[in-house]
């Protein structure tokens, strides 16, 4: 259908024709025409009879309360929304339907109302509820108005029921303090507010506000903008009441009239740059501007005003127009406070200097306040910061009151009501339909909101009928109703003729259609049936905005006369501008006319310079004018003032810059526009001195003097000398020159040249206009007389003694009027301006090095000689360069012996040994540089003989005083002891926090080496380092000996437990640190946690959680902890009874009456589901669909991926960053948008355990729907785990890790243990912030030690921990995480990310109901997400009864009983000659491979080990190498020194300090949130909204809501960009680093040619594994191309080593058919599987499998190959030309059902009725088929057909099952040859 002709579709007589618009193909308009919506309306309206069954909002809560409604459906639904709609007729029309089903979520049934338009035209006739799978019901349309009345009767039940319950806490909580008073006023509300209307229209708000408004003052829920203008409503009525203060005992305020303003104000004034943009006309419309006119016209000492700030706070506002100031009164600021919200304040400043010409001083926070102590009461202490300004007897609000002064709230606002003015609607606005685009741009542009201001309810009307009437002089349009109730000003008649659209006035303003497209609600949660049912009451009472609430005259409301309407110019300047303008005598009166003519003149009649000069003048009267005082036209004016008049003056206002005062007649110049002087000419040289009677004397500051430029005015006549007051005579002063007051970048410029000037021409243009020629062509004579005048022409000077710069010409002395700095003169400012001067300054500082290459022109020699006499130098310079101490003096300086910290430490020792000597001073206190210290301390232990005879040379430390050194006593502790935890009670102590903390372990490497250190207490040395402990050393010098004979382990980790607090901005504790070794289990780490658990508890520490990593250790010592005590469960019935679910038990210990769960780290939960899905040793089968790394990588190729490539190639397991951005709502909507149909599991997968993970890291989140997320995922898990054991999928293949599942396990329990123990066990209001509660601290303490050194030592880690707290704290209190858009970058540390905390949520915990509630809502989504995969949850868990029941599965549908069940593959031959990761499912390197290590990938230790290798002796080396390796070694060693110089140079300096000022604001930041929580009344719990709903007919699935509910919950992090962060190589650590990864390569390189190195898999060849194919298969041809060669080098000898292993290996393949005696020519067709150069195996290829011993048809989903090595993964490839190069495939299987035809539902999963798949090694694919030999079979899409020619073929293998089964056996034999002879002797 062809576009709509709006206008001529308005008319309201045209009626709808049905087959113009229905089944005609035409689309419904984004803006109906009358008719239209009018008749959809009809479609969708409730019958007559049926409306009686459904509440209107006018019955009494009472009756609401009592109203039975079905419940709300949690299901996730994801059917489009146009299958919800049919063409058949309804087959039901009973309401009892409707109230036996399950209501939709709000917002599927708004989408179901926006797109019922564009269906009910395409012939919908009901509607089809797809939540029931294959109903056959129809439902009437008008269905979807039943769902919105009973969701708003839901929601006002909810709202009410929830307001109610309120007043009983608060009652109770009063009863208990013994407050009567507040009791009475409870039972008040509760009574007035059972018998009120529940929703029933009101008078306020135009009309838009309900009764239901009213339940947010019974509560503690924030104030909304309907709420706040509500009381600024109640307060503007009751402004007239004078109230008597004299009974207040307060002293009565002046009489003053005030304003109350709403909302509408502050709105207008945030919008003020957009209308002062505006014509003047549509300014003078603007609800700005009526504020003006009414302030002047009334008389109004004061307007308070509400202000909405940072989106989440009220504050209010006062203009006191008797004083001229803005004030301001913030509930969360002192009123000492100079806060002020600037954007808003400047906005107000442009207005009141606009509107009234002057300037107002702005006092601050200044009103008189109460300070709120919670977070939701601002809104009711704003209103009661205006009260109390008007009514100085109103008492101010304070926290005991809270509920009293809500409860207040609710009492007045329903007196106010009583009961009489309910309202109708308002009538509307007729408007001509030809003017309808007009009228709308003209109104939009004059007004904001469509609601009325109740100070102007005529506003809106008013101004259409201006437009109107000045868009027609003769065609207006009048107001509806005009007769019943006239407006001012708007006359009755002049209605315009036909046609017209009768409009509201928000129509105009919001136009239909920019909601939803047809125009339907948008927010159902607050639909009546009043609004979709009935029209409203028509009641006598007034209507809305009827009453004008005049400015009040406050305690006199006799004075309140309106003043005169003064007469004002079209354009309005302000007062003190129009009287300056009157007084000008070259106008006189008739500025008006002057100013009438240039509008009328109009653009078109001037030229640009005049249409310049307009605007110019425009913007300086409205006050926008831009005018920049020292700027160079201003100057220039000021210039020309002067010249006219050297006595002139101009004041510093902003009224009077442009206005000069003449010096003759002491009266205000006439003023034509901005930067004009002629009328100032003209007024001078026709001025006779004498003063006009109407001329204005200045008295102000002159501007002209501030610049210098006007001389001491002359006095005023005799006769006016007594009035006036003359400005002070100026005072010379010196030019202060150009300084950087004037350009900050002088300084620079005076530091960068030595020059003495500059500004004068180049010399060779000089030469040339002097003798002709260059300037070197000239004598010597020549060439000085043009360097002479080259200096003569220098227009400026510098000064480089005062850092200044001068003219030339410097005028020498400028004027001033007062003590401020004096500007610099006319000549000076003219070179700041001049561009010469401009390009000196603006040119860059060179760097020092590159200062060598100053002209010598400008070098002072003789300066430079005389300094260095005067400062002792003079020997430096004349001395001989080649001298070897000015030579390191100079590189020294130069910075070129920076890094030589031996050399720098030994010179500057025997610098002052000197200076020491020479002063006649001892070495007492020598201080040395910790690097020459350490070098002194190594080559003592090294040899003490050497190091005698080298101290008699050199100044080095005494053996005394590095004893001294050495007995520095760590101050950490090295085991655990009563110390250990004294020192965290103390700190704990200083904090004042008594609450609960949580519990961390994680473990790192060692650099695994003995350190030595001397214990003065001891008075003996030990060794640290050693797993065992500090082991005790009699005699250093015979270490070597008692090492060798001593038994110990070194540790080769450190184990770290740290404690942090309920605070993001507090610093984690180190509480302990112990060296341990690899090979500790669980029953050796138990112990220590014991103690740790133990000694904290002993001092009163309350830890409620112990978190640690996910290997299967720490588990089995998080499981050791629950056993410790008694343990307790906590127990969720199951939610679906009619499925066989067991409850969930949800355990805790309760140990020594703490209550302590056990938690695993979110962040490493989330990478080991990413290294899940990304493994190739599974395939996760998830119902009809898998979830596998293939459709990650093909999404990282695609445009516009959210994930990097290097996101999914080589790797990083434990980056951060990569997992965020894969479980990200940004992956999950690529997914949906492009990969639907065949990512539909990793959709699902993603989805899921995203969500779980964000249950932890969400900042913002309520627990009870973090509760919600863990439990969809347990119960997701659940069905998962079911399906797999009904369809026969071995778990350890086709389902995540038994680690990945024990750590799923562990954070759902956790997050909801978390909670119940906050609840029930924690004495307190403490929040809970669940993502603190990790090993993130503890990895985050490594990863700092890592800084500093890369390879620390035990003792190392011990002397850093002090400086490792103060290095947290910088990173906690700047928010310094590492980059988050960072590729492969490890580990990124977010726990002290506070952004979106709300304390007062996080300490709310939600009720048993609640949870339970939850856990309803949350099993229906798993079950939904379980439907959307193709399982029936029902029939899913039906069938498991019957399994278990029987003992055994259930058979198959219709099996066939001429088939005979084969036995399992693993009893037809002996076991043990076979591989079990075959035939038992998963290896240990396969587990590895899914699983998340948390060891750091970092083989620098090995480094130090092999440069001390003791078996390098056996290795015969040549002469080279071996002088190679000597060096090397050597270089390692000062590697080594250099980590402990690095070490003792980072924990030299005390930090005490520091320490105490970490413990100090800390502190500061828990006392904050104590306080704020102290006063914590804890909100009333809403409901959780579960909101998304979809649908089962998966043809076209919806998921959308999924990808919003992801970005609802995901973190910043995840939300974020992707960009890669550069590293410092200027840290010294870091180039450390740098050598020792050099020397390693280089030392392993070397080794490799002398030892035979194993394993050829270097990972290499996952470079090659997508660019074509498998390493040892990638010679294949794909769409044409051959992939490129390796390169050469060790990529070439890996891909060479793996085509060697797969010819092998094909070759055994052959052997093991022709062993098994295949037929000849079926060996021939299955040797190579049809696999070759041309025809290679590639992704969803067809192929003939061997799959639970029968030949099957398959699909190929995935293809891997596993590396070398032992080690080796399994990596994924897209093709490959030998198929014995594919390690395992992923396929889907189909079952021959009758010849030729292959169904895909196999008798395997035949009774979900679900696909099936299988993982299988390359061994069981029997043959490769072309395309062409498949094809589906279009009547039945779930078969497919297979050509003859294949199917012969397939039968022909069919019949070799059993030798294919025996083949395949002997192939995957461990000892293949062995096997093929017991095969063969078996046989015979």
């Amino acid at each position: 259908m062809d576009d709509i002709d709006i206008a001529s579709e308005l008319d309201p007589n045209k009626l709808f024709n049905e087959k113009e618009w229905i089944e005609v193909k035409a689309t419904y308009p984004e803006v109906a025409p009358i008719y239209l919506s009018d008749a959809r309306a009809k479609t969708l309206a409730i019958p007559e009879h049926l409306k009686e069954r459904f509440l209107t909002g006018n019955e009494a809560v009472e009756d609401l309360r009592q109203y039975s409604t079905p419940p709300q459906s949690g299901e996730l639904l994801y059917t489009p929304i146009p299958t919800w709609f049919s063409k058949d007729p309804p087959t039901v029309t009973d309401t009892d339907v409707f109230f036996s089903k399950s209501i939709p979520s709000p917002d599927h049934v708004n989408l179901l109302d926006k797109a019922y338009g564009q269906a009910w035209l395409d012939g919908a006739k009901s509607i089809v509820d797809r939540r029931v799978v294959n109903t056959m019901e129809r439902l009437p349309v008008w269905t979807i108005t039943v769902w919105k009345v009973l969701l708003g009767i839901k929601g006002a039940q909810r709202e009410w029921n929830r307001a109610l319950k309120w007043l009983e806490s608060e009652e109770k909580k009063a009863l208990r303090v013994g407050d009567v008073v507040l009791v009475e006023k409870l039972k008040e509300v509760r009574a007035l507010a059972i018998k009120l209307p529940y929703e029933k229209k009101t008078t306020y708000l135009r009309g838009s506000a309900t009764t239901k408004h009213l339940v947010h003052f019974m509560g503690t829920q924030l104030l909304t903008d309907d709420h706040i203008n509500i009381m600024m409503h109640v307060l503007a009525e009751e402004v007239t009441i004078p109230k008597d203060d004299s009974q207040s005992g307060k002293e009565p305020l002046p009489h003053r009239k005030v304003l109350v303003a709403p909302l509408h104000f502050s709105n207008e004034v945030y919008l003020l740059k957009n209308k002062l943009k505006l014509p003047e006309a549509q300014w003078k419309r603007t609800l700005l501007s009526r504020y003006a006119n009414r302030v002047d016209e009334e008389g109004v000492d004061a307007l308070y005003f509400p202000i909405h700030i940072n989106r989440n706070h009220w504050i209010a506002g006062e203009i006191d127009f008797k004083r001229n100031t803005i004030s301001y009164g913030d509930s969360i600021r002192l009123e000492s406070s100079e806060y002020i919200p600037h954007k808003f304040h400047e906005n107000l400043r442009r207005w009141t200097r606009r509107a009234f010409g002057k300037n107002f001083t702005c006092e601050g926070n200044a009103l008189q306040h109460a300070i709120q102590d919670d977070e939701y009461s601002c809104g009711i202490v704003t209103a009661n910061t205006i009260e109390h300004a008007i009514h100085n007897n109103t008492p101010l609000w304070s926290p005991a009151n809270a509920s009293a002064s809500r409860v207040d709230w609710f009492i007045r606002i329903v007196h106010n009501l009583n009961g009489t003015k309910w309202v109708r609607k308002p009538p509307g606005v007729e408007v001509p339909t030809e003017k309808l685009a007009a009228v709308r741009e003209e109104m939009t542009a004059s007004i904001s909101t469509p609601e009325d201001d109740y100070n102007f309810p005529d506003h809106a009307e008013a101004v259409l009928y201006e437009i109107l009437k000045n868009l027609d002089d003769g065609d207006s349009a009048g107001l509806d109703g005009a007769e019943e109730r006239p407006k001012p000003g708007i006359p009755s008649s002049s209605i315009p003729p036909h046609p017209k659209r009768r409009m509201d006035i928000s129509e105009l303003l919001n136009p239909v259609g920019g909601g939803s497209s047809d125009g339907a609600e948008s927010d159902t949660s607050s639909i009546s049936c009043a609004s979709v049912i009935t029209e409203p009451e028509e009641l006598s009472s007034p209507t809305a905005g009827e009453k004008r609430p005049a400015a009040a005259l406050v305690d006199n409301p006799e004075s309140s006369r309106a003043a005169p309407v003064l007469k004002r110019p079209s354009i309005y300047l302000g007062k003190d501008i129009e009287a300056e303008l009157r007084a000008a005598e070259d106008l006189g009166d008739d500025i008006e006319g002057e100013l009438r003519e240039r509008e009328k003149a109009g653009p078109s009649s001037q030229k640009k310079s005049a249409k310049n000069a307009k605007k110019l003048r425009e913007e300086y009267e409205k006050g926008t004018l831009e005018v920049d005082v020292k700027g160079e036209s201003y100057l220039a004016l000021c210039q020309k003032i002067k010249e006219i008049d050297k006595g002139a003056t101009i004041g510093t206002e902003y009224a009077q810059l442009f206005r000069p005062v003449c010096s003759r007649c002491q009266a205000v110049a006439p003023y034509k526009e901005p930067y004009d002087s002629t009328r100032f000419r003209s007024h001078y040289n026709a001025c006779t001195g004498k003063q006009s009677k109407r001329s204005k004397v200045f008295n102000g500051p002159n501007l002209l003097a501030k610049f210098g430029f006007a001389k001491k005015a002359g006095p005023p006549s005799t006769e006016d000398a007594e009035k006036v007051d003359l400005p002070p005579p100026p005072r010379i002063m010196p030019c202060p020159g150009l300084t950087a007051l004037e350009d900050k970048r002088i300084p620079v410029y005076l530091n960068r040249t030595p020059a003495p000037g500059g500004g004068a021409r180049a010399v060779w243009r000089i030469a040339k206009e002097k003798f002709k020629r260059m300037f070197s062509e000239l004598r010597e004579k020549q060439k000085d007389e043009v360097l002479d005048t080259q200096f003569h022409e220098q227009k400026w000077k510098n000064d480089h003694y005062k850092v200044r710069v001068f003219s030339a010409s410097c005028e020498k002395h400028v004027q001033i009027v007062n003590d401020k700095r004096p500007h610099p003169c006319v000549q000076c400012s003219a070179v700041l301006k001049s561009k010469p001067f401009r390009n000196a300054i603006g040119k860059p500082n060179p760097e020092a090095k590159n200062k060598k290459h100053t002209p010598y022109a400008f070098r002072n020699e003789l300066l430079g000689k005389l300094y260095a006499e005067v400062e002792g130098l003079q020997d430096i310079f004349e001395a001989p360069s080649s001298e070897p101490c000015i030579q390191i003096a100079k590189r020294y300086l130069r910075g070129e012996m920076k890094d030589k910290e031996v050399f720098n430490g030994l010179m500057a020792a025997m610098a002052t040994e000197q200076a020491r000597k020479a002063d006649g001073k001892g070495n007492q206190n020598f201080s040395y540089s910790p690097a020459y210290d350490e070098l002194c301390q190594i080559v003592r232990d090294i040899s003490p003989q050497a190091y005698k005879a080298l101290s008699e040379h050199l100044q080095m430390p005494t053996i005394r005083g590095m004893q001294v050194k050495r007995a520095r006593e760590p101050r950490f502790p090295m085991d655990i002891c009563e110390d250990t935890f004294n020192l965290v009670a103390k700190q704990l102590k200083a904090l004042g926090h008594e609450g609960p903390v949580a519990l961390s372990c994680d473990d790192s490497k060692l650099l695994d080496a003995l350190r030595l250190y001397w214990d003065e207490k001891d008075g003996c040395h030990y060794l640290v380092g050693a797993a065992e402990g500090k082991l005790k050393v009699a005699d250093p010098d015979r270490m070597k000996e008692l090492l060798e004979k001593s038994e110990y382990h070194k540790a080769t980790k450190v184990r770290v437990w740290c404690l942090t607090l309920p605070s993001p901005k507090v610093t984690p504790i180190i509480l302990a640190a112990v060296p341990i070794t690899d090979a500790l289990d669980a029953d050796a780490l138990f112990p220590m946690l014991k103690t740790i658990v133990d000694g904290l508890i002993d001092r009163d520490i309350r830890i409620v959680s112990y978190a640690s990593d996910g290997t299967e250790v720490e588990r089995n010592v998080s499981e050791k902890l629950l056993d410790m005590g008694e343990r307790c469960e906590y127990v969720i019935p199951n939610p679906l009874p009619h499925q066989n679910r067991s409850d969930t038990h949800i355990p805790y210990v309760k140990y020594r009456g703490q209550a302590i769960c056990i938690i695993q780290d979110s962040k490493h939960g989330l990478k080991t589901m990413r290294n899940n899905l990304f493994s190739g040793a599974r395939l996760l089968v998830l119902g009809n669909h898998v979830a596998a790394y293939r459709r990650i990588r093909e999404m990282a190729d695609g445009p516009g991926s959210p994930i990097h490539k290097r996101d999914v190639e080589k790797v990083d397991r434990q980056d951060d960053n990569a997992a965020s951005r894969l479980f990200s709502a940004a992956t999950l909507k690529y997914l949906i948008d492009n990969h639907k149909d065949e990512a539909l599991g990793e959709i699902v997968y993603l989805f899921v355990f995203g969500e779980l993970i964000d249950a932890y890291q969400n900042r913002s989140m309520k627990h009870v729907d973090r509760i919600h997320l863990a439990l969809r995922a347990r119960y997701f898990l659940d069905s998962w785990e079911t399906f797999l054991n009904v369809s026969g999928y071995p778990k350890s293949r086709y389902h995540v890790s038994r680690e990945a599942l024990d750590i799923l396990d562990i954070l759902v329990n956790g997050i909801i243990a978390l909670v119940v123990i906050h609840r029930d066990h924690v004495d307190g209001s403490f929040p809970l912030l669940p993502w603190l509660n990790s090993t993130e601290p503890c990895e985050h303490v490594f990863g700092s030690a890592r800084q500093v050194v890369k390879d620390f030592t035990f003792l190392d880690f011990i002397y850093m921990i002090p400086k490792l707290r103060v290095k947290l704290r910088q990173a906690v209190l700047h928010s310094q995480a590492s980059d988050g858009k960072a590729r492969a970058a490890g580990y990124n540390h977010t726990y002290f990310d506070d952004g979106g905390v709300d304390f007062d949520l996080l300490a709310t915990f939600p009720t048993d109901d609640e949870i339970e509630e939850a856990s309803c809502l949350a099993a229906e989504e798993a079950e939904s997400l379980v439907k959307l995969l193709g399982i029936d949850a029902d029939r899913l868990f039906i069938v498991n009864s019957l399994q278990e029941s029987s003992k055994g599965p259930v058979p198959s549908p219709n099996p066939d009983p001429t088939e005979v069940a084969l036995p399992p593959i693993a009893e037809w031959f002996p076991y043990d000659l076979f591989e079990d990761q075959v035939i038992r499912g998963q290896t240990e390197d396969d587990l590895n491979e899914c699983f998340m290590d948390d060891d750091e990938n970092d083989d620098d230790p090995t480094l130090t080990r092999n440069l001390v290798r003791t078996d390098l002796n056996d290795i015969s080396l040549s002469a080279k190498d071996e002088h190679a390796l000597e060096g090397m070694a050597m270089a390692g060693i000062t590697a080594m020194a250099q980590d402990v110089m690095q070490v003792n140079e980072f924990t030299e300096t005390t930090e005490d300090e520091a320490i105490e000022e970490i413990l100090a604001e800390e502190y500061r930041h828990l006392k904050a949130m104590r306080a704020r929580l102290a006063s914590l009344k804890i909100p009333d719990i809403i409901e959780p909204t579960h909101n998304k709903s979809l649908a089962q007919d998966l043809t076209d699935a919806y998921l959308d809501p999924l990808v919003e509910l992801r970005r609802k919950h995901q973190t910043r992090q995840a939300e974020r960009g992707v960009r890669t962060r550069l590293t410092d190589s200027s840290d010294p650590s870091k180039r450390n680093n740098e050598l020792k990864k050099e020397l390693r390569g280089k030392f392993f390189g070397i080794l490799k040619m002398y030892e035979d190195r194993k394993g050829v898999g270097t990972g290499l060849e996952r470079g090659f594994r997508w660019r074509v194919a498998a390493a040892g298969g990638r010679t294949g041809v794909v769409d044409g191309e051959v992939p490129e060669e390796p390169s050469a080098g060790n990529s070439s000898n890996a891909v060479g080593a793996a085509v060697r292993s797969s010819n092998q290996l094909l070759l055994k393949r052959q052997t093991a058919f022709e062993t098994a005696s295949i037929p000849s020519d079926l060996r021939a067709l299955i040797s190579n599987a049809g696999v070759d150069v041309q025809s290679p195996i590639q992704l969803d290829d067809f192929c003939l499998v061997l799959e639970d011993g029968h030949v099957r048809l398959a699909k190929v989903i995935t293809l891997y190959q596993k590396t070398a090595g032992k080690n080796g993964k399994h990596g994924a490839i897209t093709d490959s030309s030998v198929i014995t190069a594919v390690s395992y495939l992923g396929v889907q299987v189909f079952e021959n059902t009758r010849p030729n035809y292959f169904s895909m539902y196999p008798r395997q999963t035949a009774l979900l009725r679900t696909l099936c798949f299988s993982q299988i090694p390359s061994s069981q694919v029997l043959l490769r088929l072309s395309p062409k030999n498949i094809k589906p079979s279009h009547p039945n899409k779930n078969t497919l057909v297979m050509d003859s020619a294949t199917y012969t073929q397939f039968a022909d293998l069919k019949k070799q099952e059993a030798k294919l089964v025996d083949a395949v056996k002997l192939y995957k034999a461990r000892n293949f040859a062995q096997a093929v002879q017991t095969y063969r002797q078996k046989r015979k």
